[in-house]
């Protein structure tokens, strides 16, 4: 019997707030005949389904999803992933900002009527009507704004399954329903010793925390979608292809494979495609990072997203669309987010314990009490128990993890180091190993004149050369011309006005200069016009070449004058950065599109060990896997489209600020003003970040553990002193006050 075959669908999911909602996902699908196994992503909110298309279509799978309470879109191709994922960007924080409004509105007046000491204006209103006026606040506050933490609650009443949603559920409804009988039956509890004070004010503090912590997640979150969106808009939407001997515009869609494409100096490239006609310099560097543009001719492959700089080329398109290089870049990135194992949710494994603890110890309280405590047993145990809830309401413990994030991330933004969510943070923290990018990263990414070399020969001195040079090499209007129009204004010199300038892609210029033809580029170009160098100048380009430079030779008819070396020099602070990271005990690579031999050289001035160069950007992705399964987490620093592949695989993707805006957007940390010197900054902040964050979780669980047996009246019968829920409530400020001065030491790292 023949094996059936397997298919694989995505989809976009709404409506997940926590990782249970990805367990329960899982679990429903994966139970669903014909599917084979079911992968959920709860940070890209997707889903990938493997199944049998014999057995299942990709139409089913919504319907199952929606049972859950979720919402499930079918994505086909990356066009219409694009546009879901716009629309999920535009509409998950705004969504969230929404309720954190109402939240702040609602919330803030319970606050301050709680608070007749320090705002004054309450003490005109009778307390009644305050608890009233609070309780009818309250209520939209609990069953609309923080329904999801009530679904959360009743969800762990089902399942036993506690998150983050659950605590904040179970705080909040304990804080709301002792204080709505406190106000709707004050006779009724009052007759059975309890009664008299509110705690909605403890309701609405953690409502609008959390909100305000969910709503700059969903903000940064989005900055990784945006990333994507910004690959997959390189895709043109247009092509000129030629029908009957006419060249026609149309839809990209309806371009296929063999069509003849013509696209002209300055436009982007729409397929990938070989090129039938024509030659030209392409500019390949968000493909290859290489910043010098690549000669194109007749045979030669073109990849679509690349800028055609000089010539006409009439291509073959060979791959189109989502099959294209770019499009699997886009797909390269998307597979890498979605590969990411979730950052350890520290809060959320210690609740799973330590709510049903708390609950089994409050209905343990309240037992004992209606059993043991006499005639006051039931009225005591409600009391202990109610008290129990409060003192372990999560407070402390949503404030432990997002005000330490918040501060760590401002101080961050105020030395020039943006990262994009805590995640971020926790995973730099762990980081092993350091791939570096080099064009751009590593070097400054601007390539300068590194020397003049005139031949003994020449007529001319430097100055004069380089005149000559840089006249030609203006019209020639390539990024290594920015080097001799450099050092020409450095020198003052005056350009020279060129007559019959002609470029030839790849391999230099000509022109004549007063009635004198020139002409510049590499050696095999002088050798195609009959050109020889002199012994000098043979030498002197075999001793530049080991430097890695890149050579263009200025001759006058069939006479070498010049040898020009142009380098990209390396970042000012490359070298203390490579020693810092070597002395702290990290593995250093370089992972580079360009030459080995430059690659080389870079490394050896650095002291990276390690070098893998001629990588291409599909490539570099899984260059940072094997790097893991080797040396441990990763981080890639990089700047360049090419590089957002690896930014995105890394374990932590860091890009500079002078960089492209895809490869900031798919990293996960930012060094503003381009200054990768900022990286053992951002690493000492991570790593105290995270010891912050574990002493405010475990200040918050013990502080927590240590009075619930207070709570639960333990101590009562030694001291006679009941412990009250507004003593509870006290004593949970109190928690919270402690996390966030222990979180604002992050201020000074």
């Amino acid at each position: 019997m023949s094996r059936p075959t397997t298919q694989i669908a995505e989809y976009s999911i709404e409506g997940m707030h926590c990782e249970s909602c990805v367990d329960e996902i899982e679990d429903a699908l994966q139970a669903t005949s014909g599917v084979l196994s079911a992968t959920v992503n709860y940070a890209g909110r997707e889903a990938a389904v493997l199944f049998d298309p014999t057995r299942i279509s990709p139409e089913a799978v919504p319907p199952v999803v929606k049972r859950l309470g979720y919402q499930a879109r079918l994505i086909k191709g990356e066009a219409e992933w694009a546009h879901e994922e716009t629309e999920r960007i535009r509409r998950e924080p705004r969504g969230l900002l929404i309720k954190l409004v109402v939240a702040v509105l609602l919330g803030v007046p319970i606050i301050l009527l709680a608070m007749p000491e320090i705002f004054p204006p309450a003490l005109k209103i009778p307390p009644l009507y305050r608890n009233y006026l609070q309780l009818i606040l309250a209520t939209p506050l609990q069953f609309y704004v923080g329904w999801r933490f009530v679904k959360g609650f009743l969800r762990f009443l089902v399942s036993l399954k506690a998150d983050m949603d659950t605590l904040i559920g179970m705080g909040t409804l304990a804080a709301y329903l002792y204080s709505a009988a406190v106000v709707l039956f004050p006779q009724f509890l009052k007759s059975h010793g309890m009664g008299g004070h509110v705690y909605f004010e403890t309701q609405a503090g953690i409502m609008i925390f959390i909100l305000l912590g969910f709503y700059l997640e969903a903000k940064a979150r989005g900055r990784t979608g945006r990333a994507l969106l910004k690959l997959a808009s390189l895709q043109m939407k247009k092509a000129r292809v030629v029908l009957n001997g006419k060249e026609t515009e149309v839809h990209i869609k309806d371009v296929r494979e063999g069509d003849m494409i013509v696209v002209k100096p300055g436009e982007r490239i729409p397929v990938d495609g070989l090129v039938l006609k024509g030659r030209s310099g392409v500019d390949e560097s968000m493909m290859t990072g290489e910043s010098l543009p690549v000669e194109k001719k007749e045979g030669d492959l073109v990849f679509a997203g690349c800028i055609n700089q000089t010539g006409l080329l009439t291509l073959k398109a060979e791959r189109i669309g989502d099959s294209s290089a770019l499009g699997q870049m886009v797909r390269f990135v998307r597979q890498a987010i979605r590969a990411k194992a979730p950052v350890s949710k520290l809060a959320d494994r210690v609740s799973a314990v330590f709510v049903p603890l708390v609950l089994l110890i409050a209905a343990a309280t309240f037992s004992a009490w209606m059993h043991w405590g006499g005639d006051e047993g039931v009225t005591r145990g409600l009391i202990h128990f109610v008290t129990v809830l409060i003192v372990a309401c999560p407070c402390a413990l949503g404030l432990a993890t997002p005000t330490a994030l918040v501060t760590a991330m401002g101080t961050g933004a105020s030395h020039g180091v943006l990262f994009k969510s805590g995640e971020a943070l926790e995973r730099l923290s762990q980081v092993k190993a350091f791939l570096f990018d080099k064009t751009g990263t590593l070097t400054q990414g601007s390539p300068s004149l590194l020397s003049i070399e005139v031949s003994p020969s020449s007529p001319f001195d430097e100055d004069k050369a380089l005149q000559i040079a840089a006249s030609l090499e203006k019209a020639a209007e390539h990024r290594l011309a920015r080097a001799f129009l450099g050092e020409a204004e450095e020198r003052r010199l005056k350009l020279l006005s060129v007559d019959s300038f002609q470029a030839h892609p790849g391999q230099g210029v000509s022109g004549q200069i007063q009635e004198d033809e020139f002409f510049i580029g590499t050696k095999a170009f002088l050798a195609d016009k009959g050109i020889s160098l002199d012994p000098f100048l043979e030498e002197k380009a075999a001793l530049y070449e080991e430097k890695a430079a890149t050579l263009s030779f200025l001759a006058l008819r069939k006479n070498a004058l010049a040898l020009f070396a142009v380098y990209d020099p390396l970042h000012p602070e490359a070298a203390k950065l490579t020693q810092d990271l070597k002395s702290r005990g990290y593995a250093l690579g370089l992972l580079t599109g360009d030459r080995t031999t430059v690659g080389k050289k870079v490394a050896e001035r650095l002291g990276i060990d390690e070098v893998l160069a001629e990588v291409a950007p599909s490539r570099k992705a899984e260059v940072v896997k094997e790097w893991r399964e080797k040396k441990g987490a990763v981080a890639m620093v990089g700047d360049g489209i090419n590089d957002a592949p690896a930014l995105a695989a890394a374990d932590v993707g860091v890009a500079l600020a002078s960089g492209t805006d895809i490869a900031r957007e798919a990293a996960d940390v930012t060094l503003l003003q381009g200054s990768i010197g900022l990286i053992p900054f951002a690493l000492n902040l991570a790593k105290k970040t995270l010891r912050i964050i574990g002493q405010n979780l475990f200040w918050a669980f013990f502080y927590n553990l240590l009075l619930i047996p207070v709570a639960a009246g333990v101590l009562e019968p030694f001291f006679q002193l009941p412990f009250t829920p507004i003593m509870a409530a006290a004593a949970m400020g109190l928690s919270s006050v402690i996390v966030v001065l222990n979180s604002l030491r992050l201020k000074k790292v």
